[in-house]
């Protein structure tokens, strides 16, 4: 797969080349989705949104880095943004981070 091609291959409009591009990069991006959710069905909703996102937006690929890169920032911010919109996740972003740190007295024993 050459990446430049594919690239402009979608831009012209080819499912062929957009069904590539997807296959390629969807089991590793919804993996990617997935450890900002931990639930499958919200990550498999963050990774179509993504790649809506990534369709829209592949005239703003710039061939400069990897495609694959730019595409886990899309799917990356997309996920933070699903996260920041829904509620259930307000909540558990909302909540203070205990703290991990040793006391000094079990250090000393």
């Amino acid at each position: 797969m050459d990446p430049r091609q594919l690239v402009r291959d979608c831009l012209k409009g080819e499912p062929a080349a957009q069904k590539e591009l997807y296959d390629h990069f969807a089991g590793p991006m919804l993996g990617v989705c997935y450890r900002y959710t931990k639930s499958m069905t919200d990550a498999e909703d963050i990774l179509q949104d993504g790649f809506i996102k990534i369709f829209k937006n592949l005239d703003q690929y710039k061939f400069e880095g990897e495609l694959g890169a730019w595409i886990r920032r899309i799917m990356v911010n997309t996920a933070i943004n699903y996260l920041k919109r829904n509620t259930r996740y307000q909540i558990e972003l909302s909540l203070p981070i205990p703290n991990c740190s040793p006391s000094p007295e079990r250090i000393l024993k």
